[in-house]
């Protein structure tokens, strides 16, 4: 298994100590994971939705979550595409504040994104918004 993060790589992260059946589970699973952090501030944001495009479904089929009270988001999918787009949204009393990223897949690796929102620098939590 690879942990990507920018340019830094780990490699046999987990495939040593895992049993043969796993292994060959994890080897076509990619995860991609991160956090949502206020720009000015360095905060983490709570609340907001992240959605990845799957490849599987109808066309433009998005899988979506909401970033727990660290700003953490995880994926764990098989995708066979070769670049998945994040996007980020975050709502606030008077609007929403958009971001974005994407990340390269490979299979069995992790890929980090941390997404950075230009929001008002007293905001902690996201509201809900679609």
């Amino acid at each position: 298994m690879r942990y990507w993060s920018g340019i830094v790589a780990i490699s046999g992260l987990l495939s040593a100590s895992l049993p043969s059946g796993a292994q060959s589970q994890i080897q076509g699973t990619t995860f991609i994971e991160g956090h949502v952090f206020n720009k000015w501030t360095g905060v983490p944001l709570s609340g907001a939705l992240v959605r990845v495009l799957a490849d599987e479904g109808p066309p433009r089929f998005l899988v979506h979550q909401l970033t727990d009270q660290n700003g953490f988001y995880h994926f764990e999918r098989s995708w066979s595409i070769s670049q998945v787009p994040i996007s980020v949204i975050c709502g606030t009393d008077h609007d929403a504040i958009v971001g974005a990223s994407e990340a390269p897949i490979w299979e069995g690796a992790i890929f980090r994104r941390d997404i950075y929102l230009d929001a008002p620098r007293r905001l902690k939590r996201c509201l809900p918004r679609e």
